[in-house]
């Protein structure tokens, strides 16, 4: 299919020319010609119309990553292949199998790889948790290919990899607690202001105290 085939959403006036793929700027006349920042993006943009998966552009944020180019690369999944066969010797009725994902940045990524997993043969259930990367698959023992769904989602710009192999906290779980420790340091500021805001005089014996205690944690809430 050719990229003039495929509709695309109007422009508001004035608009600066972007990647119809994943919405960066277009710099270069060349670019600007193809509508494409990369390769990659004009790839995976061609590859999600083919199979009928344009609604990804309407969900998605208006600005995500560029597609890597780690959708052209080979990529061997023969542990996956092993990881399928050891769980469906497994004695639960359905087998299923746990994984990392990276790639995920919108909700518009979720959908995406959902909807392909669903055009795989044999494919049940999946369960992507897009804060922490991770996706559950479940599928019809016999009649799936967990290595040809990993090579598919590698061409949209997803690599998957064995449960537990990402290092490091996910980023949200790290900005939780800090915002936490934000919010308490926070509260003992307000605590320490109160008596000032029912009349206690700067000259009082324990003003002094308070005011040092509320500088001291208002700039830890600060850093």
């Amino acid at each position: 299919m050719s990229h003039a085939a495929i509709a695309e959403a109007p422009r508001p006036t004035g608009a600066k020319p972007a990647c119809r793929h994943c919405g960066a700027p277009l710099g270069d006349a060349r670019m600007q010609e193809s509508g494409f920042c990369c390769a990659g993006c004009s790839y995976v943009f061609r590859l999600v119309h083919e199979h009928g998966l344009a609604g990804y552009y309407r969900i998605k944020d208006e600005v995500t990553a560029p597609a890597d180019t780690a959708v052209f690369q080979a990529r061997d999944y023969g542990w996956l292949a092993l990881a399928q066969t050891e769980a469906e010797a497994a004695p639960q009725k359905i087998p299923e199998l746990n994984l990392d994902v990276q790639g995920i940045s919108c909700a518009g990524c979720v959908w995406l790889i959902e909807k392909v997993y669903l055009q795989q043969p044999g494919a049940r259930q999946i369960f992507v948790h897009a804060q922490f990367g991770t996706m559950r698959l479940r599928w019809t023992r016999g009649k799936f290919s967990a290595g040809e769904f990993a090579q598919k989602l590698q061409a949209f710009g997803y690599l998957a990899g064995p449960a537990g192999e990402a290092t490091g906290e996910p980023e949200s779980r790290g900005l939780v607690r800090r915002i936490g420790l934000c919010g308490a340091f926070a509260m003992n500021v307000m605590l320490f202001a109160f008596p000032a805001y029912f009349g206690m005089e700067r000259t009082a014996d324990y003003a002094a105290l308070f005011g040092v205690l509320a500088l001291a944690f208002g700039t830890l809430s600060f850093l």
